[in-house]
Parts: C-alpha cells; structure tokens; sequence
C-alpha cells in the first residue's frame, strides 16, 4: 500500500510544475519520512535550482534521518555548484558536514566560494559562526582567515558578525596576527575597528593583548576605555553568576547526598541496636536523637560550629559500657595506653567491650575516635588555637578543606566517615568472630 503511494508522490514530483503543488508533494514526502525520497528531491531541486523556489527542496533533503544517505546527496549538490544560480541556499546543506564531523577539499572550497561571493547586499545572511565551527571541528581556521580579515573591516556587516569574524581571525595565526595589529594603523582597517578589537580581547591575559590595549587606548581612548571598563564589568558579573550557580550546585549536589547518608546513618545505628541486643543483650546502644537532622548541611562557618557540636553529641550519646566489659585495669592498660582519664568515657568504654569480646577490631575502624575528637576541637575553636584545628585536620587529610572555608563539603566528610565506621561495626557484629 505505502510503496505504490509512495511511488504515486515520486511520479508526481517528477511531472508537476507549478509551486503550490510541488511544495505540497515535497512536504508530504517529509512527513513519511522514507529514504526512498531522497533521490527524487534532489533531481527535483538540479531540475529548479535556476527558479525562485529552488530553495524549497533543501531543507526537505536535511531532514531524513539517514544522515550519511543525507551526506552523499549533499556533496552531489557541491559537485553541481558552478550550474546552481541561487548559490547562498547551499549555505544550508553545511550543518550536515558540521553534524557528521565531515571535511575534504571540495567541501573547504565550496565553503570558502561562498565566503567569497557573500556581498554587501547578501551580508544580513551570512553566518560565520557555522563556518567557524566547520573549520574549527578540524583544526582549520586558518584556511579561511583571509576572508574572515575581510569580513571584520566589512561595513555592511552586523557587529555582532564583524566581532565574531575578527575574534577567529585572531585565533586562526594569534601570534603573527597580534603582530600585524600592533605594526599598522588600526584606522585604516574599517569603521569602529576599536570596538570589534576591544569587544574580542577583554579578559585575554596576555603581553601582547595588553600592548594591543594600550595601542587602542592611545588612538582612540574616549572610546576605548568605555568599552573596556563596560566589558569588563560585564565579564565580572558574568563570572560572579557562574561562580555563583556553580556553588550552588554543588551545594544542592552535597545535601541530596547527605540526605541519603543521614538516612543511611539512622538506618545503621537501628539494625546495630538490634544485633547487639540480641547478641550481647545490650539495650539501645544508640539512643535516639534528632541532632542527626540538624546535621545535613553547613554553608558556613557559624553553621558549621554548630553542626561539629550536634555531631560531637551524636558521636558520645551512646549507651556507656563500661560495666559491660569486666576487665581489670592491667588489661585497659594494654587496649587504652591513656587510660587513666579516657576508659570510663563512652565511646572508649565500647571499644574495651567489643575488645572483650575478643572480636578482630579492624585497625582503621576506631578511626572514628579522630573526627569525634576533630568535631569536639573545632566546636570550641574559639578556646583552640588555630594549627591545633590544622594539626588534626591534616592528621585525617581535611586541612585544604578547612582553609578553602569549604565547610559544607566538610560537613559531608563528617557524615560520610561516621557512616563509614557504622558498617564497619556492623560487620564486625555481624561476623561474631572471636579469637
């Protein structure tokens, strides 16, 4: 059914002469979409390309979806360039070299032709942006920097394009064009030549950009300087805004990730309950605590304080086991060196336990004890001195962290560790090993 109506559309095309009726088979033979069109729309647009609707045919041909059927009719319209009288519609077939990252020497010269045949009344249609791209995709600029010299002197071009022109021109040999700027009279090289070369450079940090400043400063300074100082200003509040939405991505980012490890924490501490419960009758090692909430986040450093107290509170609210353990003080001696004022406090009290137990306690696990000391020191920073804080922090690899006032990435440190040592625990519960 759809191959004879198909077929119908073909003959059509090819028979029917009058405008309306061949841009309504055209545009049918789009909305069906198949390839087997492609053929007859490119005879048709050989056979009219010297009418006034030739460019009629050209984006129908772009969009079938067998881009490389697509490429092959594309290059035979090049091959065919010298007889096609509306030569600026051809302009169009280049996004599809641009798309498939396609480049020969016939494609570089039609391109340049036509670069060369734009003219002052044909000026509004020229796009050097996607010749620029062209070019640049295959590491050529500098195969069209002629006319793109041409293009930024060209009055009759929008600014807008002389500036984009003159900034690739720049690019395609940026020593030896910085060079001839700072050896000629930049008056003779067109109308508002200060503003294109001011608009391009602002924010290069280069010698010869600066001395290419000062030479337009000198010749044109009234101008010159508003551009700059405007560009400038602009650049800035450009950076600010990024610098700005970039912090807040990345702040969103480590909240919908402290979400989980504040989920995952409170998750942990319950099944830890239960197993030691079960295993040891202990009753609620983890007492239940909403601090935990009050954790999520720190964008600075006030907040910050506040959350190493929450979490100093979270690391020691735990059930105290020092009646649990049942070992003699020689014992503690081995297991906690400091004893004497440390083995009865909570965090070190579980440990004596779990080393009664004689389960293989991993080396890194107690690891912990360092971020509860860390979070208790920079709580009372303002008693502490400053490379106490520093002289921990690096002992654990956060100092930079500190420094950069990156507490919100700090934060997340601080929970990820504690999660870390959670199910380590519970591993270690879970495996009930014992010497």
């Amino acid at each position: 059914m759809w191959t004879i109506y198909n077929s119908q559309l073909i003959s059509e095309l090819y028979s029917k002469s009058d405008k309306q009726s061949l841009i309504e088979i055209i545009h049918e033979m789009q909305e069906i979409g198949d390839i087997i069109f492609l053929r007859p729309i490119f005879d048709a647009y050989i056979k009219y390309n010297s009418t006034p609707i030739s460019h009629y045919f050209i984006s129908p041909i772009l969009s079938f979806r067998d881009k490389n059927e697509v490429l092959k009719i594309a290059l035979k319209i090049l091959w065919e360039f010298d007889k096609i009288k509306h030569k600026r519609e051809i302009w169009d077939l280049f996004e599809i070299f641009i798309e498939l990252s396609y480049k020969d020497a016939l494609v570089d010269e039609i391109w340049v032709q036509l670069m060369n045949l734009c003219s002052i009344n044909e000026a509004s249609w020229y796009d050097v942006d996607s010749v620029v791209d062209y070019f640049k995709q295959n590491k050529d600029l500098i195969t069209i920097q002629n006319q793109l010299y041409r293009i930024f002197q060209d009055n009759s071009f929008d600014l807008d394009i002389r500036i984009s022109a003159f900034n690739n021109w720049l690019q395609s040999d940026i020593n030896s064009n910085l060079d001839s700027l700072l050896s000629i009279d930049l008056s003779n090289i067109g109308n508002k030549i200060d503003i294109i070369i001011a608009s391009a450079i602002i924010g290069w940090s280069w010698n010869k950009i600066e001395k290419l400043i000062e030479k337009l400063k000198n010749e044109w300074w009234d101008k010159t300087k508003e551009i700059i100082e405007r560009s400038r200003e602009k650049k800035e509040a450009q950076q600010k805004k990024e610098e700005k939405k970039k912090k807040e991505n990345k702040e969103n980012t480590l909240l919908q990730s402290n979400v989980f490890l504040i989920k995952d924490i409170a998750e942990l501490r319950s099944e830890l309950n239960v197993l030691l419960n079960s295993r040891y009758w202990i009753d609620k090692l983890f007492k239940d605590s909403d601090l935990l909430v009050l954790a999520i986040f720190s964008p600075d450093i006030s907040n910050f304080n506040a959350t190493c107290l929450r979490l100093r509170d979270i690391f020691e609210n735990i059930k105290n086991l020092k009646d649990e353990h049942n070992l003699d003080i020689e014992t503690i001696k081995d297991f906690l060196p400091s004893w004497e004022s440390t083995h009865n406090k909570p965090i070190n009290a579980l440990y004596l336990f779990l080393k009664s137990k004689k389960l293989d306690i991993p080396q890194d696990m107690y690891w912990f004890r360092d971020i509860h000391t860390l979070s208790a020191i920079i709580w009372s920073h303002e008693n502490i001195e400053q490379n106490k804080i520093i002289k921990y922090l690096k002992k654990i690899g956060w100092e930079d962290y500190y420094l950069d006032r990156d507490y919100s990435r700090l934060n997340s440190l601080f929970l990820e560790k504690y999660r870390e040592f959670l199910l380590k625990f519970l591993a270690l519960i879970k495996s009930g090993e014992e010497k």
